[in-house]
């Protein structure tokens, strides 16, 4: 009886042992992909000295570079801006209004709208047809409603632009080729223009979608304008990925 009570004791003392080793094992030497918040880490998987950081740690909230506006009909504006994402490792979901307002500070039409950030890049924002309740808009604004900082892709579309042609009878019209530079076929994307004139400065902008381009294909893209102020001296065409 004695014999049996000491080995059930020795026994027990054994099982918890290994319990606790394993609990500090595993709180203590995990990995920063066990989805458990272990080691020294800030947050489960980042953080501390093994894993990398947290998306949040030491972000950099995006900036905007320029922003322009073009009357398209009375009333009716066109707005185009440049945000720039400085964070090497976090992309995200940005949520902006943009907003039109007149020589007297008001605000006198807003559109709100998303935009994906790329690690190290420049994204162009194009919100056509903003509708105004004045006679005239002197600047336009853009307003970050809050950016959803996660892992994204750089993701450069392999893209080429070539013959691109104006018109200006009937209506301002520009064509292009876009061409797929790889093998493989590129999923839908979308592509925005922005005119520039003599000195640089852009004057007009205008976005399409492209379906899908097969591998090494090409495709014909067009945007068209109402009006124009000037004949544009070069085009400016950048593919993004869609959002």
């Amino acid at each position: 009886m004695k014999r049996q009570i000491v080995g059930i004791v020795l026994l027990l003392a054994l099982v918890v042992g290994g319990v606790l080793l394993l609990m500090r094992f595993i709180t203590t030497y995990g990995t920063c992909t066990d989805n458990r918040k272990n080691q020294d880490e800030v947050r489960i998987d980042c953080g501390g000295t093994k894993c990398g950081p947290c998306l949040d740690e030491h972000i950099q909230q995006p900036v905007t570079l320029w922003t322009r506006f073009f009357e398209i009909y009375p009333r009716t504006y066109d707005a185009v801006a440049s945000i720039r994402n400085g964070n090497q490792n976090a992309g995200g979901t940005f949520r902006y209004t943009v907003r039109l307002v007149n020589r007297d500070g008001r605000v006198v039409g807003t559109r709100d709208g998303e935009v994906t950030l790329r690690p190290t890049s420049e994204s162009i924002i194009f919100e056509p047809n903003i509708q105004i309740d004045d006679a005239e808009a002197t600047r336009v604004e853009v307003v970050s409603r809050g950016v959803e900082w996660r892992k994204v892709d750089r993701a450069i579309i392999p893209v080429n632009f070539s013959a691109h042609s104006y018109q200006e009878d009937p209506t301002p019209r520009l064509s292009a080729t876009v061409t797929n530079q790889e093998v493989r076929a590129l999923p839908g994307f979308r592509v925005v223009v922005l005119l520039e004139d003599e000195s640089r400065n852009v004057f007009a902008a205008s976005e399409t979608y492209v379906e899908g381009i097969a591998g090494s294909g090409s495709e014909q893209i067009l945007f068209t304008w109402p009006k124009l102020p000037r004949r544009p001296a070069r085009p400016m065409f950048l593919a993004y990925p869609s959002e």
